[in-house]
């Protein structure tokens, strides 16, 4: 989220199941913790092995020390010195040259100092990315739209961005993670325009509580529940749902039933096959914090399938679908969409949710694997 609506970006803590859960990918939360010096602490793990091999399955860099950072920090310093005389002795070597032009339009759309809010902090595919493929391009003073959605619409709504940005005159910015923790962000105030959730629970205490404009309520997408193994798992060795009662020794990763739609839909399916009582006393599911943590387990080969959603599989090129579940098993997978009480841009808020269901937007939605809700 951009730094000038007063919140930062901060960590995950870890999971249970016994295995230390990393950060979600490609996820940031607000913080809303009152006065500059209160910081969340990072968890502490005994099973740094587990974590290490996490680390790295997610291309992540290992945890640098204090020192460390300090001696980065003077590199740091030093580099920019060196930059900082080059500058000035460049400068003086054009001193003699023409002066630019004060006024016009070029320089200042180019940088940023006018046409519109800027933020010295941005999430996930918003802001300038957005500028270099072409949005808003024309648009002197682009409203900024703040979206809070799923993780597992990130890829198709990033994709989707530019075209909705020149289209509408907007700036979107992304908060790509948990519904449940979108939830809880919006019922503490943050400032979001429109919320897309994975499931209807989170939308409909959000409408209990009249934080949402109910007359905007639509279901955007549905999707569908499937199991994932590692890569390359033998045919005969892939776990499917109807060898998890066969299998008393596999160990099975799904999202939090509480707080995670995907986790409470796979959590249904497990029951309606009796398997799920008796895999959660053996400790034999591990509870991670969203669909993409899923994928990373099942990536690092740490429990022998996941349950995600179809989309979430396909963009994943280190996992195989072994089974779908029968939408019997559980309640229907649809993702509802709705505007936030309070919304600055509640005309352009709903002309989103629009472009989803009804416009250009729907397609990209398909092209990724999303189903039409309608």
């Amino acid at each position: 989220m951009p730094s000038s609506v007063g919140y930062k970006e901060v960590g995950r803590v870890d999971g249970r199941g016994g295995i230390d859960a990393p950060p979600l990918i490609g996820r940031g939360v607000f913080d809303f913790a009152k006065g500059s010096d209160q910081r969340r602490k990072k968890s502490r793990t005994s099973e740094g092995g587990n974590r290490l091999r996490l680390r790295r399955a997610l291309g992540r860099p290992p945890v640098v020390t204090e020192t460390a950072r300090w001696e980065a920090w003077g590199e740091t310093i030093s580099a920019w010195a060196l930059v900082g005389l080059l500058f000035v002795g460049l400068m003086t070597a054009c001193g003699s040259g023409n002066p630019a032009p004060s006024g016009g339009s070029g320089s200042g759309a180019a940088d940023g100092s006018s046409g519109g809010p800027t933020a010295t902090g941005t999430s996930q595919g918003a802001g300038t990315d957005a500028e270099k493929r072409g949005g808003r391009a024309g648009c002197k003073e682009a409203s900024e739209l703040i979206v809070s959605a799923a993780i597992t619409l990130k890829d198709a709504l990033t994709e989707y961005q530019p075209t909705f940005e020149q289209k509408e005159c907007v700036r979107l910015r992304f908060n790509f993670g948990p519904s449940g923790e979108h939830m809880v962000q919006i019922a503490q105030g943050a400032p979001v325009d429109v919320f897309i959730s994975a499931g209807a629970k989170q939308v409909d205490e959000l409408e209990q509580k009249g934080l949402i404009d109910p007359a905007t309520r639509v279901n955007v997408v549905k999707n569908t529940l499937v199991m994932v193994v590692r890569k390359g798992t033998p045919a005969d060795g892939r776990l499917t749902f109807d060898r998890l009662k066969s299998s008393p020794k596999a160990r099975l990763a799904i999202g939090e039933p509480n707080s995670h739609p995907a986790g409470m839909y796979a959590k249904e399916a497990l029951e309606h096959l009796g398997v799920y009582a008796e895999m959660e006393r053996e400790k034999r599911i591990v509870f991670a914090m969203g669909v993409r943590q899923v994928l990373a387990y099942v990536e690092a080969g740490e429990v022998d399938a996941g349950i995600v959603y179809k989309t979430d599989a396909a963009v994943s090129d280190r996992v195989d679908v072994s089974d779908t579940a029968d939408p019997s098993w559980h309640r229907p997978i649809v993702f509802p969409g709705a505007v936030i009480k309070g919304s600055h841009h509640p005309d352009k808020a709903r002309a989103f949710l629009r472009a989803l269901t009804e416009g250009d937007g729907r397609a990209v939605l398909e092209r990724f694997g999303f189903e039409p809700a309608s």
